[in-house]
């Protein structure tokens, strides 16, 4: 069976985030990187559904369907985002994915909310700082 993605829509303070959604099961939230569109992550999204998780996968506000302005755009700010979504979805802790920047939202969000993660995942982690 094929799991066809939903489009889905979450209102946040000052916004709406776009979602994909994939699957069900235990909830992995899809992190992209800086400026990108959740759609990068779809190729593993389908993976993560097809292996029995919930796959969601966020556009950050200004991508994709998402729209809307942070009163003070920080980590803490896009990682309060994630966290909407998480509850959003039912009960936490979720497992986070985050490409590139979505690394350091997740990281953010870990340290911001650690009782909405489960466990992280970090893709192209690199930086300045090891």
């Amino acid at each position: 069976m094929i799991d066809h993605p939903r489009a889905e829509r979450l209102d946040v303070p000052g916004g709406v985030l776009g979602l994909t959604v994939r699957g069900q099961g235990p909830l992995v939230v899809l992190l992209p990187g800086c400026g990108r569109p959740a759609t990068d992550l779809d190729p593993l999204a389908e993976a993560i559904a097809a292996a029995g998780f919930e796959a969601v996968s966020m556009d950050y506000r200004g991508a994709g369907e998402s729209r809307g302005l942070y009163a003070e755009p920080t980590l803490h700010a896009v990682a309060a985002d994630a966290a909407a979504v998480i509850a959003s979805r039912g009960p936490a802790p979720a497992i986070v994915v985050g490409h590139a920047l979505g690394n350091r939202v997740a990281r953010c969000l870990a340290t911001d909310a650690p009782d909405a993660v489960r466990a992280l995942v970090l893709i192209a982690a690199g930086g300045k700082v090891r």
